[in-house]
């Protein structure tokens, strides 16, 4: 993403405070709007720089780890995202696009596995799908 950051990139105040962990939002719900605004135009500038729709946790991690410094509140931003549908994990984008024997395959198959990593499960920025 490089040279794709914003201005406030540079400040190292106001970064360090992007940068910590999210309180919930009926603590100050100014401070967590502006994180989850900032952080959700990062995730969804990032897709669209790289050209590349499809993100974990851990490939943001590195895409706006700054210094020393890595993003302490992804997951409460995925979160976020997927609850107001700005993204999908990529096997339920998948899913929408299978049949009904395919589905249960899968998640028969995905029982016997178990559960991935949360850093590790893909998302799908959907605005930038289209």
């Amino acid at each position: 993403m490089g040279s794709n950051f914003p201005e406030v990139w540079a400040d190292d105040e106001q970064m360090s405070g992007l940068m910590s962990m999210i309180k919930a939002r009926d603590v100050n719900p100014n401070d967590y709007d502006r994180k989850i605004e900032f952080w959700s135009d990062m995730i969804a500038k990032s897709c669209d720089s790289e050209r590349n729709t499809v993100f974990t946790i851990d490939i943001l991690k590195r895409r706006f780890r700054r210094g020393d410094q890595l993003p302490g509140s992804l997951n409460v931003i995925i979160q976020h995202m997927l609850d107001i549908g700005e993204i999908t994990t990529l096997d339920d984008y998948k899913a929408r696009n299978q049949n009904w024997l395919q589905r249960g395959y899968r998640s028969f198959m995905g029982s016997l596995w178990g559960a991935t990593n949360d850093n590790q499960t893909e998302y799908v920025h959907l605005p930038t799908v289209k």
